[in-house]
């Protein structure tokens, strides 16, 4: 099975200086719900999105997403608006056990590939402009491919991914 949180950082020039920067670049992982899980679920979505203001970081909304197989067919499963993933910049292959990441960047690339009991993080940041204001966003990816009854509260909280892509 594989479990994907999404965290989704939205913030403002106000707070672009480096002490800000700090408090953004250590927010890498949150705790999850442990009493979701089900049989038919192949991915797990967990997509929290937060918003840095001079005040500090607040979460503004939380959400989880159940996919079986369906995901890995082959019409295109992404994190995008017009589905219940959240992220354009992500799609998800399965090999057997194994899940290929991949990455768009004008083209998909796969950026890595985990086996069981591997955990990998994806970052990228991107602007967004709204009608009343324009937002720098820092999209955090974290990826494990674990047994459903190693999912836990604090699953994510691992240092050191064994894979790590950066698109800053």
């Amino acid at each position: 099975m594989l479990f994907v949180q999404e965290i989704d950082l939205w913030y403002r020039k106000d707070v672009r200086y480096p002490s800000y920067a700090n408090v953004r670049n250590a927010l890498k992982f949150v705790p999850v719900k442990t009493d979701i899980i089900r049989p038919d679920c192949e991915v797990l979505y967990h997509y929290s999105r937060f918003e840095q203001s001079t005040g500090g970081i607040n979460k503004w909304r939380e959400c989880y997403s159940r996919f079986g197989e369906e995901i890995f067919g082959e019409e295109i499963y992404i994190f995008g608006k017009r589905t219940d993933w959240r992220s354009a910049n992500i799609h998800i292959l399965s090999d057997s056990e194994n899940y290929n990441i991949m990455f768009y960047d004008e083209v998909y690339k796969k950026v890595f590939t985990l086996i069981p009991e591997q955990y990998g993080r994806i970052q990228y940041n991107e602007r967004f402009v709204t009608e009343y204001a324009w937002y720098y966003r820092i999209h955090t990816l974290n990826f494990i491919s674990c047994d459903r009854n190693k999912y836990r509260e604090k699953i994510f909280f691992r240092k050191i991914p064994d894979y790590e892509y950066r698109n800053m």
